[in-house]
């Protein structure tokens, strides 16, 4: 039984929830509503994907909150480029992730090659990216964006929140990576023990490379999604 707890709790606690909820209003067990609950979700949830790759290995990531503002804000700049529409929204979305892939690096780098905490690093990068975000937009938001944009974060698509379809493809996609891969399985095992991973034949520093950069990743595209769904570049998204 511990273990059945231990493996299904989570899942059993929120069956009960929705069975209570489901009593309380006759509006709550809705397909518009559970389209709802997911949409409001998304952004967060898909953060924490990225956040379990770092957890798996025994590390943390508190820069996710203020990556989602650079990124939201960078992204969002960058449509004001007098180009055409899709090529525009493309480009603003690369460079999102870019920026997303380049925190991961960074955060990498001073955690495998210096050997500092990912406590402190990711610290430091969450002030620094949160200041750079400030700077860059001068403490103002960036409006004024193309209405294609906006279809991102509140359009659907077959009566689906385009965010959701995103987050269903996001958990799928690393439920694969982390149970059907090679990588995944070294992830597991950096976390479990990483000097046993090493002397496995691990390249422990590349694995947590990845993570960190998926974390990064995962992060810039939520914040794509917020000034989406908002319409705007926050330079205060994502805090707390």
């Amino acid at each position: 039984m511990p273990k059945f707890l231990d493996k299904f709790g989570i899942g059993i606690g929120l069956l009960l929830e929705i069975l209570v909820f489901s009593q309380l209003s006759p509006y709550f067990f809705t397909a518009e509503n559970i389209l709802n609950v997911t949409l409001q979700i998304s952004i967060t949830a898909i953060i924490a994907v990225g956040m379990t790759f770092v957890i798996l290995t025994a590390g943390i990531d508190l820069s996710v909150g203020a990556l989602v503002a650079l990124s939201g804000v960078v992204s969002t700049s960058v449509l004001k480029f007098n180009l055409s529409p899709p090529v525009t929204l493309l480009l603003a979305f690369l460079t999102g992730i870019i920026i997303g892939a380049l925190s991961g690096g960074i955060a990498s780098f001073f955690v495998t090659r210096l050997n500092v905490t990912p406590f402190i690093v990711t610290l430091a990068l969450m002030t620094i990216w949160r200041g750079t975000a400030y700077i860059f937009t001068d403490g103002r938001p960036i409006w004024g964006l193309p209405e294609e944009f906006g279809l991102l974060g509140s359009g659907r698509l077959l009566a689906i929140p385009i965010p959701t379809i995103i987050m269903i493809g996001v958990y799928g996609a690393a439920y694969v990576v982390l149970n059907k891969t090679r990588f995944g399985r070294y992830v597991y095992a950096v976390g479990g023990n990483k000097e046993a991973a090493r002397l496995a034949g691990i390249d422990t520093n590349r694995v947590l490379a990845g993570v960190y950069i998926i974390c990064g990743v995962l992060a810039a595209l939520s914040g794509i999604l917020l000034a989406s769904r908002l319409n705007s570049g926050q330079p205060n998204a994502g805090l707390m």
